[in-house]
Order: structure tokens, then C-alpha cells, then sequence
């Protein structure tokens, strides 16, 4: 035989291989789309006499998973921000996409990833306009498959990025979500 078809041989079996092993990774992996929403307990670190401001968030997801992991992408509305001396609201709406990375047990899944964030409305106090457009965070957590497709999830996510030109103020919210996976 000769070497050049001994090559096209030892590449076709790589060939087939990979498509083996990637078929088999493929069938192991389940899908879904699905919903959620819930509430935000929000609060902007470096902010004198502030203290946490209650919200929501809601949004769309999609779980990629295996038995033992998974990966769920998410896009989301997330109103954020904080009240000042528990009066005044500084209100922060962004459009947020988490990247989770899921590890399950059973029915309970630990979760971890980056969040990006983009701000999309905003209403401050005395009409400062030093908020910045973006806000990166990391994010870390718990969920719970509850029955069929619905699930509870609980979270904080801690913000890395300064979301002020003033100060160091940082985004800090805690979320508790409920939704349903198709």
C-alpha cells in the first residue's frame, strides 16, 4: 500500500471517530428553552446611606445539559440600583445575559459564570448622569428542577465593574427565580 493511501485511511478513521464521538456527546445532551422570573434585592457598593432596592428581572433561557452538566445561557431585563437615605430610588434597567455553568445533583444544580450587561434606562436621583453603559459581574448560585419542566433558582451576582465615573460604586443583586423549561 502506499503511504499516500495509508494517510487517506488513517484520516478517514479520524474521521469516523470524531463523528462517533461527537454523535454519542450529542444524544447524551438535552435541550430546552424556556422562561423566567422573579425578584432583585439590589444594592450599589460605596453608596453612603443606601440600602437594598426590591425589583425584578424576567427573560428568556436555553439549558444545554448532560447527566452531570450543563451550560444555560440566559437574556434577561434586570432593573437594579439602590435607595438613597431609604428614600430616593437610584433605578438602573439593564438587559443582562449570564452564562451558567450548571453541575448537578439530582434535581438540585450549583451554578456559577460571568454576567455582561448592557444599561438601557436609568432614573437618578438630582439627574446624575455618571452611570456607565456596561457592568460585568460574576455570578453564583442554586436551582432546583421542582417537577416537569418548572424550577426555582436562587442567586448573587456581584458586580466586577464600576458602574459609576465618581466612585467605585459596584452592582450587588441578589435573585430569586421561578420558571418553566420546554
Amino acid at each position: 500500500m502506499s503511504l499516500t493511501k495509508n494517510k487517506k485511511m488513517k484520516k478517514s478513521i479520524v474521521f469516523l471517530f470524531a463523528i462517533a464521538v461527537f454523535s454519542q456527546f450529542s444524544m447524551a445532551q438535552k435541550i430546552k428553552f424556556g422562561i423566567k422570573a422573579g425578584a432583585n434585592y439590589s444594592t450599589i457598593t460605596d453608596k453612603p446611606e443606601s440600602s437594598n432596592l426590591t425589583s425584578f428581572h424576567a427573560g428568556a433561557i436555553l439549558e444545554l445539559k448532560t447527566p452531570i452538566i450543563g451550560i444555560q445561557p440566559e437574556i434577561l431585563y434586570s432593573s437594579q440600583g439602590t435607595k438613597i437615605n431609604g428614600q430616593e430610588d437610584l433605578k438602573l434597567n439593564y438587559i443582562s445575559v449570564p452564562i451558567v455553568l450548571k453541575y448537578y445533583i439530582t434535581k438540585l444544580s450549583f451554578e456559577v459564570g460571568p454576567q455582561f450587561s448592557y444599561l438601557i434606562s436609568k432614573s437618578l436621583p438630582k439627574d446624575d448622569k455618571s452611570i456607565k453603559d456596561s457592568d460585568i459581574g460574576v455570578l453564583g448560585g442554586v436551582g432546583l428542577n421542582i417537577v416537569g419542566g418548572l424550577f426555582a433558582q436562587a442567586r448573587y451576582v456581584v458586580g466586577l465593574s464600576k458602574n459609576t465615573n465618581f466612585d467605585n460604586g459596584k452592582n450587588n443583586v441578589f435573585q430569586l427565580s421561578m420558571g418553566y423549561k420546554f
